[in-house]
């Protein structure tokens, strides 16, 4: 496995589990079913990737590059442009992934709109922090392969 690649999933996890913690210290409505949902997530996350180790990443690269109406989502993360993941419905995404049995539909995790609302300033930046990282190690490994 390459080494962007291996950073790639070792920095999605610590996105995910930091992402957790948020949830307990904001006290998101069902914690605790949130939190069982997202340590499943976790799980599939890591078979998945000891099944085909390129489809998180690939399909991560592919959905952050999508056109969405004259904009990715790559861009939106760039420029921290939380309205764009307020006002978007992912609905559609979800509904088409290709591992939707397998992994867990985030809104059943998350309520994106609801639980941005509730972050902090230092939260906010903290997520965009993490996906800025997943897109430059996600960048990278699209790069050498």
């Amino acid at each position: 496995m390459s080494l962007y690649k291996k950073g790639f999933y070792v920095q999605l996890e610590k996105f995910l589990i930091d992402t957790k913690h948020t949830l307990r210290n904001i006290k998101v409505d069902d914690y605790k079913k949130k939190a069982r949902k997202m340590k499943l997530g976790i799980l599939a996350m890591k078979v998945c990737n000891k099944i085909n180790s390129k489809w998180i990443i690939d399909n991560f690269n592919e959905k952050m590059t999508e056109d969405r109406k004259g904009t990715t989502i790559k861009e939106n993360i760039l420029k921290e442009n939380a309205n764009f993941f307020i006002n978007t419905d992912f609905k559609k995404d979800l509904d088409k992934a290709e591992c939707n049995t397998t992994m867990l539909n985030i809104n059943d995790i998350l309520d994106i709109k609801d639980v941005w609302t509730k972050f902090s300033d230092e939260q906010r930046a903290k997520t965009f922090k993490h996906l800025k990282m997943l897109i430059i190690l996600c960048d990278r490994y699209q790069n050498s392969c």
